[in-house]
């Protein structure tokens, strides 16, 4: 072939984008109904783009053949799609450009594919979506849709074969699958309604309701507490009329969704009363007191710009004099032994970052201030994103962006050296420099069993000494006082978080007040200097958070605030530690939430998410205080691989998906049987993520166990995890997922033995599915491959797809929708408890 025949032929690999009716080597796009011929160095190659924008182009390249590269103009927003014939060899995507920014892509991998001879290349959607990184999701069931409804002959005739790191064997499994079986695809997506919530014990929107108190700090004497707190109210007209304006159509307007109005809400203890110091239309955070008259804090005034840091001070009589910083940036050091100033980070004229000594005094002070980059406090270092101060207020060590990842560095006016490079997620994590600067504290994991609390020696970069260590327990953080020193550690146990303290003062305080709340988790948030008066944090499993301040002298404890109020009259379900021994002898621990009443629960599975490195804890749950309300029983399962215990225990979780961990909770659900009054028969498993991925397997292995199932933005298919996730399009936490989930090209038969997906025919067990479109870490394509083979069975699942909705469920409105369903779908499938829970 001629090299012009060349160009032109890889000229049309400006890909599908040609939608939009550009004149560039339309010959070689495949219209419908044609069924061109292949050359034997050639094959077709099926374009996908995805786009919530109109875009002015994408480039392509090849980079196995001579070609300058060609642009593909007017993309238009939604799914595009074409088929076009391509020489075989290498290509990728160069760049996309939007009506204002250019997106170069060409130096990542991610964005290359190798197109076959004789077959049909899919390389997987270029997916755009404004304010997200462009990336490449593999979607091969829409993909062979789309060709066999546009393209029929050419898809009969060719093998269509997906082009990626790792190989995706279902298009192949479902062709071999539908051999024979009657029906078309429309026919087989069809799909159950997600019942509806009905009335319920619980009004779901108050369980996700955002918490009351959102920020909270105690004054350095003890004697005042402020909180910032969110309330909500119903929107007023004129609010109505912006959401009406903003949506286009009063139809899509949620005119009844609440307004949030934040606050800045101040306690005396000693008087008795609170008072209002600041209004705000945005949130609220941020708080700290520099002395006992003065507090800063970061309030967003426009929902539209970053938070503005505000200095109030009491000017006595009730009135406070209120101050900003004219600058937008983040404090650094409070400066304890100088009130007066604080240390100030914000980025500088030239883009870098400048951290500066400012006097905070009064508003006449801030607005003279000049930030001059040259006299910066972090001169000496370059890429800098953040510091640590000794008990002086000099930075001696700092973290530093570089192109081979963040480099803690360490010194001190102006000279700095590198310590160490924190690109392994195991290694040393700093927290704090010691009061003089020159050792630094943090956890390590790396040849140890857990994750300890270690004192670094910068100047050699070797660890010292092992500060705190608890075998077979992963330290949560460490508790430092405002003069840098050490003070304790926390960690779990049993589900609770534990403060540990190192003086015997601070630990007789800890163990007065847990024995004063028993059964709850019991935090202190606040500590007066001289040590009398602490600010609490107290909630439960059957408890949202409570603040108390404690007064020592005068042995007392009052109630400050709540965090969920509007429960307080709602009965709440305790939690049950329990300690399980598995298949092989491994321990686990389990909670089972049992709801008051006699005779024996239903129970709920809800396997948590991860699954590794993730734990279920007993915090307040709203999830599980729904099903509770209804009267299930309510297990849950830190497996194998959960976070919190240790090292052996983790690495236990690695390739141990649909095998190891299933025998925990098949361990756990055995033992609550045995010891609870809980009814074997009527159980269902819920969960989201790897949740919802242990709940479609749980069906697989145990038939007829279970009486419905539940996945929430769950994996269907475990190799498809690997090209259509945020998680693996990264080299390196690829290799990562490799060791901890298994490798698609060497343990293909395994991962397709625990995939739902593949084993579609044993799934017996109603399902309930609940998917975003645009979940960025399980791609909705897992639900609409499980959707289309369960169709296919005969057995259709019930399915609410969630529109431009992602992995996560936010807000109450979105959890309340679907809870409420997830409700509906278990009492449709478990009845009611024997005996109604108690009110």
């Amino acid at each position: 072939m001629a090299r012009g025949g060349v160009m032109r032929r890889l000229a049309v690999l400006a890909l599908a984008l040609c939608l939009s009716g550009t004149a560039l080597a339309r010959d070689f796009l495949v219209k419908p109904g044609e069924v061109p011929e292949l050359r034997p160095d050639e094959g077709f190659v099926l374009v996908a783009v995805d786009t919530d924008v109109d875009l002015r182009s994408i480039s392509v390249l090849s980079t196995t053949r001579l070609f300058t590269g060609e642009r593909m103009r007017g993309i238009k927003k939604g799914q595009n799609w074409g088929l076009y014939v391509m020489p075989a060899g290498s290509y990728r995507w160069d760049n996309v450009r939007t009506q204002w920014i250019r997106w170069v892509v060409r130096d990542d991998k991610e964005f290359s594919f190798v197109s076959r001879a004789g077959e049909i290349t899919y390389a997987g959607d270029l997916v755009y979506k404004h304010m997200q990184r462009i990336h490449v999701a593999n979607r091969g069931l829409a993909a062979l849709d789309w060709l066999e409804r546009e393209h029929p002959q050419i898809a009969a005739r060719h093998r269509l074969g997906y082009s990626g790191h790792y190989p995706d064997p279902f298009p192949d499994f479902y062709l071999a699958e539908r051999e024979g079986k009657d029906g078309k695809p429309s026919e087989w997506d069809r799909t159950l309604a997600a019942p509806e919530p009905g009335e319920l014990p619980v009004d779901p929107r108050l369980l996700w309701r955002s918490a009351r108190v959102q920020a909270v700090a105690m004054s350095p004497d003890g004697h005042r507490v402020v909180a910032a707190v969110r309330e909500e109210r119903p929107p007023n007209e004129a609010e109505k009329a912006k959401r009406i304006k903003y949506a286009g159509d009063e139809s899509k307007a949620d005119l009844a969704r609440p307004v949030a109005d934040w606050t800045l809400e101040l306690y005396d203890m000693q008087a008795g009363r609170a008072i209002r110091l600041a209004e705000s239309n945005g949130p609220v955070s941020g708080l700290v007191w520099l002395d006992e008259r003065t507090l800063a804090a970061y309030i967003t005034v426009n929902v539209l710009v970053p938070p503005v840091l505000y200095i109030m001070r009491d000017a006595g009589e009730g009135k406070w004099d209120v101050a900003s910083v004219p600058r937008v940036g983040r404090m650094v050091d409070a400066l304890a032994g100088d009130p007066g100033h604080i240390l100030f980070a914000s980025v500088a004229s030239n883009g870098k970052n400048a951290v500066h000594r400012i006097d905070v005094r009064s508003q006449q002070v801030l607005r003279a201030a000049k930030f001059p980059f040259r006299e910066r406090l972090n001169i000496g270092l370059e890429n800098d994103v953040a510091w640590y101060t000794d008990a002086s207020g000099r930075i001696r060590a700092a973290l530093v962006e570089r192109e081979e990842g963040t480099v803690l560095v360490h010194g001190g006016d102006g000279a700095y050296r590198d310590v160490m490079a924190l690109d392994d997620p195991e290694g040393f994590r700093p927290m704090l420099v010691s009061g003089d600067g020159s050792l630094i504290y943090g956890t390590l994991e790396k040849d140890r069993g857990q994750r300890d609390l270690v004192e670094l020696d910068p100047a050699t970069a070797r660890v010292t000494r092992t500060v705190f260590s608890k075998p077979g327990v992963d330290i949560e953080a460490p508790l430092f006082a405002s003069d840098h020193r050490l003070v304790g550690v926390r960690y779990y146990e049993a589900g609770q978080l534990v403060s540990e303290y190192f003086d015997a003062d601070r630990a007789s305080v800890a163990a007065s007040l847990q024995r004063a709340f028993p059964d709850r988790t019991v935090l202190t948030l606040g500590r007066s200097l001289d040590g009398q008066r602490v600010l609490l944090a107290v909630d439960g499993s059957d408890q949202p958070a409570q603040l108390f301040h404690y007064d020592r002298g005068a042995s007392r404890v009052q109630l400050v605030d709540e965090s969920a109020p509007w429960l307080a009259e709602v009965a709440m379900a305790p939690s049950i530690p329990m300690k399980v021994r598995s298949r092989d002898g491994l321990e686990v621990e389990a909670f089972l939430t049992l709801p008051a009443g006699t005779g024996r629960r239903p129970l709920v599975v809800m396997p948590h998410g991860g699954p590794i490195g993730v734990a279920d804890r007993r915090h307040f749950t709203p999830e599980v205080q729904l099903l509770a309300s209804l009267g299930y029983a309510v297990l849950q399962v830190n497996f194998r691989g959960s976070e919190g215990y240790g090292r052996a225990f983790q690495e236990a979780g690695h390739r141990s998906q649909g095998r190891g961990i299933e025998d925990d909770i098949d361990a756990a659900i055995d033992a609550a049987l045995a010891a609870h009054p809980l009814d074997a028969s009527r159980m269902c498993v819920v969960g989201a993520s790897y949740g919802g991925y242990s709940a479609l397997f749980s069906a697989v292995r145990w038939p007829g166990r279970f009486r419905c199932v539940a996945s929430i933005a769950g994996v269907s298919d475990r190799m498809l995890f690997f090209t259509a996730s945020d998680s693996g399009r990264d080299e390196k936490v690829r290799e990562a997922m490799e060791r901890m989930i298994g490798d698609p090209h060497t343990d293909q038969a395994l991962m397709r033995e625990t995939s739902p997906l593949f084993r579609y025919t044993e799934v017996q067990t109603p399902v309930l599915l609940v998917h975003g479109t645009a979940d960025l870490r399980v791609d909705y394509e897992h639900t609409r491959r499980l959707v289309r083979m369960l169709g296919m069975a005969g057995r259709p699942p019930a399915l609410m797809t969630l529109e431009d909705q992602g992995h996560s469920l936010e807000g109450e409105e979105l959890n309340a929708k679907v809870w409420g369903s997830v409700a509906a779908f278990l009492r449709q499938h478990l009845g009611a408890p024997a005996t109604s829970p108690a009110p």
